[in-house]
């Protein structure tokens, strides 16, 4: 079965972009990057290589843009959700392979003490098709020391799974407000945050719910069958996600502190709290590397449940969008995951960067009933090198 990744593409390639790609803009002018990413679950049961390209460079002055390719191959498998009530550790599992291709362009201009920036990205899969616009603003006042963000984006989905009764259409909105304050020369607060509003088919294809049904036939005694539901979730979903983060140099050590909070929650009832803790130390002129951790806790979406025995829901499968709601999807449970990483940035020369970087990531259920083995642990490994001239 070909199927599109569980989580939807173009949100992945915007944290990718602002977390990996900003960072490496040249001043310079010109600068073209490299990154190959691995991702491996344990026993096999994901795996997927990723190779990310970019261009950087200034029309003029003032005028910046930056061409972006993103492509990854996905083989293995992922649990669809069903359960057997007699081996309750063994998962149903649906075989994945996809290869997506992504693009993303920016343009920014700079007027003085302002910034204006216009982005396009554009997602592909054989059942899955995004295209998403953002706007952004910075405005530095306080003689530079403090930075306003304000931000809007819009994405247009199109899911186009052959368990789906047709094309399926799928819309979000965002707005964000960020405040970058420096309040000292070693030390940086950044706040940030996004408001959301989705509607339109968000669910999974692929994901399925048991309910075991009892039958009766004249002449026989009663029997139960399990039955397989497709999942439906809600059409319509408000969000909202703050960020707190503190970037703190100490000189004395030639390190830097980088700590970050974040709250997501939506109106399902799904809340998650991450935190992330990194150390950069130099290790000379040319070398730093950033051991980090990362915790994620998340608590369950209303909707959601490992099957439908003893619920007074009645499913469906018209996948309306409309209640009742209900998913067996492992990612809507309850749980913790725990990330632990380390990476390295070596400048070779005046043009030349390489960077390299490991993490080990595992997820665990919090609810006692969800299989563990719906849980995955990976290992991730990271390559990149950055030319500028």
């Amino acid at each position: 079965m070909k199927r599109h990744r569980d989580r939807p593409l173009l949100v992945y390639l915007i944290a990718l972009h602002l977390i990996i790609v900003r960072p490496l803009q040249a001043e310079e002018g010109h600068k073209v990057s490299y990154k190959y990413q691995l991702y491996t679950e344990d026993d096999g049961r994901m795996e997927i290589p990723s190779h990310y390209f970019l261009v950087e460079t200034s029309l003029t002055d003032d005028l910046f843009v930056s061409a972006e390719v993103l492509t990854n191959i996905m083989t293995g498998s992922s649990p669809t959700g069903l359960v057997d009530l007699d081996n309750p550790d063994e998962l149903q599992l649906a075989e994945i392979e996809d290869q997506r291709w992504a693009y993303i362009v920016s343009l920014t201009k700079s007027i003085e003490d302002h910034a204006f920036t216009f982005e396009y990205a554009r997602s592909e899969e054989d059942d899955y098709i995004s295209n998403g616009f953002t706007l952004r603003t910075e405005h530095d006042f306080n003689e530079k020391n403090t930075t306003l963000q304000l931000g809007v984006s819009y994405t247009d989905d199109l899911v186009t799974a052959v368990t789906l009764p047709g094309e399926l259409d799928k819309e979000s909105l965002d707005f964000s407000v960020g405040l970058t304050q420096l309040l000292s020369p070693k030390t940086i607060l950044q706040a940030n945050l996004t408001v959301g509003y989705s509607r339109g088919y968000l669910g999974d294809p692929y994901k399925s719910i048991g309910r075991s049904e009892t039958f009766t036939i004249p002449g026989l005694p009663p029997f139960s069958e399990r039955i397989a539901y497709f999942e439906n979730r809600p059409d319509e979903r408000l969000r909202t996600v703050f960020r707190l983060g503190l970037l703190h140099y100490f000189e004395s050590l030639h390190g830097s502190f980088d700590g970050s909070y974040r709250l997501f929650q939506d109106d399902r009832g799904l809340r998650a709290h991450t935190i992330k803790l990194q150390w950069n130390q130099e290790i000379g002129e040319k070398l730093v590397i950033s051991p980090y951790y990362r915790f994620y806790h998340q608590d369950e979406a209303d909707y959601y449940s490992v099957n439908l025995d003893g619920s007074d829901t009645i499913p469906n499968d018209d996948r309306s969008g409309r209640a009742p709601f209900f998913s067996a999807d492992y990612r809507l449970s309850s749980f913790d995951a725990h990330t632990y990483g380390i990476k390295a940035e070596y400048q070779v020369n005046d043009w030349l960067m390489i960077d390299a970087g490991y993490e080990r990531y595992i997820m665990s259920g919090n609810d006692a009933v969800t299989p563990s083995a719906a849980y995955p642990k990976a290992h991730v490994i990271n390559l990149g090198l950055s030319a500028s001239f």
